[in-house]
């Protein structure tokens, strides 16, 4: 990946690095307003920080990167496959409170111009998806159930489906989460990838005594297999747990983690 701002620190995927028509970004936990153990640039609201801290970070985010802060939007992640759309009327929702966040969201697609759609997280899988042609951005929220769930594919479909969009002209930047690496997994998902996934070979892979999963693999196996082409997928290949002085990291952290994103603007 490419700097963007050095503060806060951000990138952007080389996929996108060139183009005028939309900015793709990941933030990072670097060159921020928050302390201890969320230091410094954590995004997501927080029982153990001030929200006044955290709008602060996603404010001085926005103005790095030149964008509408009062149009910056955000969701309740819950886990699942829930899309929404993102237009006019709902930009901003959950900015400045969490409360106020789209609910039970994992995905978001926007058409419109100077919306910034934002997808956290510490450890899960953040997405972004641009059609080149239709000019369609999204971005997705992918933990382990949310991958078994295939949100990303369904996100894809959904796009294709009510935008007109084609797989052809589809850039996807699958951003830092938690590595192979580092990822143990258990029974309940390893069932779980088995019975979604046709070929598993490249996805669960066996470490000594322990069976990891790649988040990664999964994400982009299922994009391929709505035949976006593999060439037009770009990984950020960053483990979370491996960077945690980069970026936030549940695991890594004990669950008592800050969060990054990633966001998406029509420009």
């Amino acid at each position: 990946m490419q700097i963007l701002s050095r503060v806060p620190l951000t990138y952007t995927f080389k996929l996108f690095s060139e183009r005028k028509d939309v900015l793709v970004f990941v933030t990072t936990r670097l060159g921020g307003s928050s302390q201890n153990h969320l230091a410094s640039c954590n995004i997501g609201f927080n029982m153990e920080e001030s929200a006044e801290i955290t709008v602060a970070n996603r404010r001085n985010i926005c103005n790095a990167l030149g964008i509408d802060f009062e149009k910056t939007t955000f969701q309740q992640q819950v886990h699942e496959d829930y899309i929404s759309i993102v237009d006019l009327k709902n930009a901003g929702s959950g900015l400045l409170q969490k409360e106020n966040a789209l609910p039970h969201s994992d995905a978001m697609i926007t058409t419109e111009k100077n919306i910034t759609i934002f997808a956290q997280a510490a450890d899960c899988v953040p997405i972004a998806i641009y059609d080149t042609k239709q000019k369609v951005a999204a971005v997705v929220h992918a933990g382990w159930r949310g991958t078994v769930k295939k949100i990303a594919q369904k996100t894809a479909i959904k796009m294709i489906q009510e935008f007109n969009c084609s797989p052809n002209n589809m850039l996807v930047g699958i951003g830092p989460s938690i590595g192979r690496c580092c990822y143990e997994v258990g029974p309940d998902v390893i069932d779980s990838i088995n019975q979604n996934f046709a070929d598993t070979s490249k996805i669960i892979q066996q470490h000594g005594n322990s069976v990891h999963l790649d988040l990664w693999e999964a994400n982009k196996c299922q994009l391929i297999e709505i035949e976006i082409p593999e060439s037009n997928i770009e990984i950020a290949q960053e483990c979370t747990k491996c960077n945690a002085h980069l970026y936030y990291s549940s695991r890594n952290d004990n669950g008592r983690s800050g969060r990054f994103g990633i966001g998406i603007t029509l420009l």
